[in-house]
């Protein structure tokens, strides 16, 4: 993904979908047996949310990373809202997310907006039909850290992996 000042390589983990830094002198060639595994980490667009200013701030995506429980191995359910283009023909989905864990079933965005870290937007193209109770997800496992996917985008983007 890039270096950093003081040199360190900025890594992404395709397997979990969270980020590191690392010496050059501590990257070693991933074997060519290992490459031909499918990606586990999925990129997606949060639904029905975009950032409060140009961008994710910093306390947002403390907060986002905070209720998803991230690095925690806490399964969450992933409703595919639509697909969205991103770039010529490259389509990313848009999923509402739910932690389904408790007595109430949270919408993530939706708590997003409630704590002001996010706006709420009424899309066509994000418009959902119906509620946690009754949507046909399937679930994940969020183990991740989100710092480079929410920084450096422009929409509200998330990495989860997918419960094997």
């Amino acid at each position: 993904l890039g270096t950093t000042e003081d040199g360190k390589v900025d890594l992404y983990f395709v397997d979990f979908g969270d980020s590191s830094y690392a010496e050059k002198k501590d990257i070693f060639r991933l074997r060519s047996d290992f490459t031909s595994f499918p990606y586990q980490a999925k990129e997606c667009i949060l639904a029905n949310v975009e950032p409060v200013g140009e961008k994710w701030s910093e306390e947002a995506i403390t907060y986002f990373e905070d209720i998803i429980h991230c690095a925690k191995w806490k399964s969450l359910l992933a409703h595919v809202v639509t697909y969205k283009r991103i770039i010529g023909d490259q389509k990313m989905p848009v999923v509402q997310l739910f932690d389904t864990s408790g007595p109430q079933n949270i919408d993530i965005g939706a708590e997003m907006v409630k704590c002001g870290y996010a706006l709420s937007i009424d899309s066509v193209t994000q418009n959902t039909q119906g509620s946690a109770a009754n949507v046909q997800e399937s679930e994940i496992t969020t183990t991740t850290g989100y710092h480079n996917v929410w920084s450096e985008t422009e929409s509200s983007q998330v990495t989860v992996i997918e419960e094997l």
